[in-house]
């Protein structure tokens, strides 16, 4: 189903962010080809730029530099390669990560290869690890970093993974607390090896947003920058009454807290193996907290470096369960991500959906680099074309029919089942 979902349309949860980093890969394409935007040629800059070059504060943009020539496919190719792209850094890194804990026979009281396993069934690794957004993959390379100090003692290859980590997502820091389920001595390595990495990410995201943000001619789409973490945990815990939701259903997917809980309850001779990943993950809530606020309800991936404890914890509690009672807890992951592998493909089998529409806009526009479209432009049709939007000089404006205002006066010159194009420059010739 996973392979299927990346040939589907986007589907929730957070389209928004996934479109966003499909975007900025796609920008960096556009920009490389057209010899009047060249300047600044590894800085990042957003698609819906219009006619401005669009350069804007964005995660550390290395994931994103890699991406763009697969923009070079026709729309809507360059999604598709990109989503299988991203699916396959994340098993990559996934699997050597798992291959370079494996050297430590010592680490952790649970089989290693379930507990990787577990990362993208488990916790919020579940919903993003083959998605078009930076999170997981952050997260797992930072976990790696801390790996190859950890059973190798490759200080140099660590502190790089980690460093890629954190700057390709600040809250990958959350798999710090990691260290604590490691002995003294690991544990203090740990804390020497984040150094250099969380100085490098603060550079990058004080002194060096703020540089881009003076470089930016269009105005803030969405914020990079650190915020005051005192303010966040304050907005965090003014909402709490959101939290037991979250840990239901996201921080651990299908409800498997509450069989976790249960057993803590009633099995008090066996629950000792299970306190420190337990302080781990609650360190780990309060530092997804004070880095986001009331924004982590909304946003679940910002604690995405959670899902190593919670796979963790979940593998625990199988072992110690007998097996009709593990069968009934893996029942509830089945069905759940049975549930939402169905989600996530549905509409492949819509034979007129977005991605076919895509395809027959896109040829219609031809060498066309940017589109006209409305102030509530539906932001879904600029990423999957690959093309800048917002432009008020274009020649061709893209519309959704339900979701776009429509231009008054002209009528369609192409049309699909959901959008519409006009020519606003008829007597122009086509190339």
């Amino acid at each position: 189903m996973v392979f299927l979902a990346l040939f589907s349309p986007f589907s929730h949860p957070h389209i928004t962010r996934q479109l966003d980093s499909l975007g900025i890969a796609a920008r960096y394409w556009l920009r490389w080809t057209a010899t009047e935007e060249t300047a600044f040629a590894l800085l990042p800059s957003l698609l819906q730029a219009g006619d401005h070059l669009g350069i804007h504060a964005t995660e550390f943009p290395l994931i994103y530099v890699l991406m763009a020539p697969l923009f070079s496919l026709a729309a809507p190719f360059g999604v598709i390669a990109s989503n299988f792209f991203f699916l396959s850094l994340s098993l990559f890194a996934t699997y050597g990560c798992y291959l370079t804990y494996k050297k430590r026979s010592d680490f952790l009281s649970a089989d290693l290869a379930k507990v990787f396993m577990g990362i993208m069934l488990f916790g919020v690794g579940a919903q993003y690890f083959f998605r078009a957004m930076p999170d997981y993959l952050s997260f797992i390379l930072a976990l790696w970093g801390m790996g190859f100090v950890y059973a190798e003692n490759k200080w140099v290859r660590g502190t790089l993974l980690l460093s890629l980590g954190l700057l390709t997502k600040p809250t990958a820091v959350i798999v710090a607390p990691v260290a604590l389920l490691m002995d003294r001595k690991s544990f203090w390595r740990m804390v020497k090896v984040f150094i250099l990495p969380t100085v490098l990410t603060l550079i990058y995201y004080t002194w060096g947003t703020k540089n881009l943000n003076f470089l930016s001619d269009i105005p803030r789409y969405f914020y990079s920058d650190f915020r005051n973490p005192l303010f966040q945990l304050y907005e965090f815990f003014a909402n709490i009454q959101k939290f037991p939701r979250l840990l239901l259903t996201n921080i651990f997917q299908f409800y498997t807290f509450i069989p976790l809980i249960i057993f803590l309850i009633f099995s008090p001779k066996n629950k000792r193996k299970f306190r420190m990943p337990l302080l781990v993950l609650g360190i780990q809530v309060l530092m997804a907290a004070g880095l986001d606020g009331n924004h982590f309800y909304i946003h679940d991936y910002y604690i995405i470096a959670s899902s190593f404890t919670v796979s963790y914890l979940i593998v625990l509690l199988l072992g110690e369960l007998n097996q009709k009672k593990a069968f009934f807890v893996l029942l509830l992951v089945f069905i759940g991500t049975l549930e939402k592998g169905f989600y996530a493909t549905r509409k492949i089998f819509d034979f007129e959906n977005q991605l076919v529409q895509i395809f027959g806009i896109s040829e219609y526009l031809g060498s066309e680099r940017k589109i006209r479209s409305s102030e509530m432009f539906f932001q879904h049709t600029g990423s999957y074309l690959q093309r800048t939007y917002n432009s008020t000089s274009a020649r061709f404006g893209v519309y959704h029919r339900k979701k776009d205002k429509l231009p008054k006066g002209l009528s369609p010159v192409f049309t699909t089942r959901d959008y519409n194009i006009y020519d606003f420059n008829p007597d122009a010739s086509r190339e």
